[in-house]
């Protein structure tokens, strides 16, 4: 199972309009495009300040296949930060963060920063907020807003690493590779820049972001 986000407009993630992309089965793009605008007017401009955005294709879009090892690595170095608990320097490649005590530990703790990042998708809206709701593809989805990713990503560096954001951008080359044992804090790093990296495209462009596994 792999973790890979795409911001831009629904209907070409759905459509797989990027390099990459899982092959899709025969589809009619018209009933494609007019389902997520349905999904949007009915689901999505609920959520306290929504922002509109024109759903359709050929627009700008940010995608990238973080994988699990890389995110998970990143729920476990803020886990330790909200617990205390002394970070592994390496973890084992295909370790799985959602059986790991201590990222379950902070994801109990009240008003936990971890809740916005294991959202199935982010909204253009201002407001805090995190929401269960029907998702474009029919499924229930946790939602949250790109505010409150945008302010849980501040507070991680802050409780983390106090990095600016030159640095930040420097992280773009600490992906430690896939095989093996992998170093848990620069495979972290690589992690938080690639999603402060969508966010900001994200909130720049007012759209979406959704996750594929």
């Amino acid at each position: 199972m792999g973790y890979s986000v795409f911001a831009g407009n629904l209907a070409m993630y759905y459509a797989g309009d990027y390099p990459g992309a899982p092959e899709q089965p025969p589809f009619d793009r018209d009933q494609l495009l007019a389902a997520v605008r349905q999904w949007q007017e009915a689901v999505a401009s609920k959520i306290p300040g929504c922002q509109g955005w024109d759903e359709g294709y050929g627009a700008p879009y940010l995608q990238a296949n973080l994988g699990l090892d890389a995110f998970g690595a990143l729920l476990l170095r803020v886990s330790c930060a909200i617990t205390g608990a002394e970070c592994p320097a390496t973890i084992p490649s295909g370790w799985r963060f959602y059986e790991d005590a201590t990222v379950d530990e902070a994801m109990s703790a009240e008003g936990s920063v971890l809740s916005s990042l294991i959202a199935d998708l982010w909204i253009p809206s201002k407001e805090i907020g995190l929401f269960q709701c029907v998702g474009p593809a029919g499924n229930q989805v946790t939602a949250s807003t790109l505010a409150t990713l945008h302010r849980d990503l501040v507070a991680i560096n802050q409780a983390v690493w106090g990095a600016p954001g030159e640095e930040i951008v420097s992280w773009s080359d600490s992906y430690p590779g896939s095989e093996g044992v992998l170093d848990t804090d620069r495979l972290s790093r690589f992690a938080f820049f690639v999603l402060v990296r969508l966010v900001v495209f994200a909130e720049g462009q007012g759209r979406p972001i959704i996750v594929g596994h």
